[in-house]
């Protein structure tokens, strides 16, 4: 990858949303003019790998929408999926208790399907198919990072420095 890799977002831009889900995990990606400024993963659930591919996806955009409801609250966004059938959302006649549940949820946003190629859909298809590497990836690089921190702001007060050795030496006996 070559910088920049994430855009600072404008809250008074437009926003899109394209997700993918897989039989491995969930993806989604918030854009603004052409640039990822945010993006979620994560693997399904066991329960969760029991769902037919229509409740998967709406598993999936509801993963997003929870994710990113400080920026999509009260305003219009394009939201994009490669599960044509979800363009038709808000038409179905039958629906089992746990879609009118997401229904009900998904009303409280204002937003536009509509339907994207897999193979255009990139971003979010490489998310989904690897949301656990990507989910080992993050705490790994999060872990090191701090380790880093506690030990430089130890190193740096002589209080902190002192607590450590007292610790160390209470552990001991």
């Amino acid at each position: 990858m070559t910088a920049p890799i994430l855009k600072i977002l404008d809250p008074y831009k437009d926003f899109v949303v394209c997700t993918n889900a897989c039989r491995e995990g969930l993806g989604g990606v918030l854009i603004q003019e052409n640039y990822v400024v945010a993006y979620e993963s994560r693997k399904l659930k066991q329960h969760e790998k029991n769902y037919a591919t229509h409740d998967l996806e709406l598993v999936d955009i509801i993963h997003a929408l929870k994710m990113w409801r400080h920026y999509l609250i009260g305003r219009r966004f394009m939201l994009m999926s490669d599960n044509i059938s979800l363009k038709y959302l808000f038409d179905q006649p039958n629906l089992n208790a746990r879609q009118a549940r997401w229904l009900a949820f998904l009303s409280e946003y204002d937003f536009e399907i509509k339907h994207i190629k897999g193979k255009e859909n990139k971003v979010a298809n490489a998310l989904s198919h690897h949301a656990n590497l990507i989910c080992m990836i993050a705490y790994s690089s999060y872990e090191t990072n701090l380790k880093d921190k506690i030990r430089t702001t130890v190193e740096k007060y002589e209080k902190y420095r002192d607590l450590t050795k007292n610790s160390r030496k209470h552990i001991r006996k």
